[in-house]
C-alpha cells in the first residue's frame, strides 16, 4: 500500500525507469539500443503508466517530461531503435515527414556514390 497517489505515481515512475535501464545496449555511434520488445518498423515498445506506447517516446517523458500534444519524439541519429534521450528532439507530424524524407534522400545519395566507387 501506499500513503497517497502521489508516492503510488512516484513509485511507478521509478519502475518504469528502472525498467528501461534494463532493456538497452549503448553502440558505438551512443545509440541506446532498445533490446526488449518491438513493434513492426523496428521500434521498441513499453508499457508506461498504464499506456503502451514507443519505447523512444517513453525514454523521452521519463528523461525530459511530458510530450506536449500534437507533437511526435523523433530520432536525429535515424536509428528506429535508439532510445537516448540525447538523440532524440520534439517535432509536429510535418517535420517527421521532412526528417524521414531528407534522411532518405541522403541515404541514396550515399548509396549510389558508395556502389561507383572504383
Amino acid at each position: 500500500m501506499f500513503c497517497s497517489r502521489v508516492c503510488y505515481d512516484k513509485h511507478r515512475w521509478t519502475d518504469a525507469m528502472d525498467r528501461l535501464s534494463k532493456k538497452y545496449v549503448v553502440s558505438n555511434s551512443g545509440c541506446w539500443i532498445w533490446t526488449g520488445a518491438k513493434m513492426a518498423k523496428g521500434y521498441g515498445k513499453m508499457w508506461l503508466l498504464g499506456k503502451l506506447i514507443g519505447a523512444h517516446r517513453a525514454s523521452w517523458e521519463l528523461h525530459r517530461g511530458q510530450v506536449p500534444k500534437g507533437l511526435h519524439v523523433l530520432h536525429s541519429c535515424d536509428t528506429p531503435e535508439c532510445i537516448n534521450p540525447n538523440h532524440l528532439f520534439l517535432g509536429t507530424n510535418h517535420d517527421n515527414i521532412v526528417d524521414r524524407n531528407n534522411k532518405r534522400s541522403r541515404r541514396k545519395k550515399t548509396s549510389r556514390i558508395a556502389t561507383s566507387a572504383p
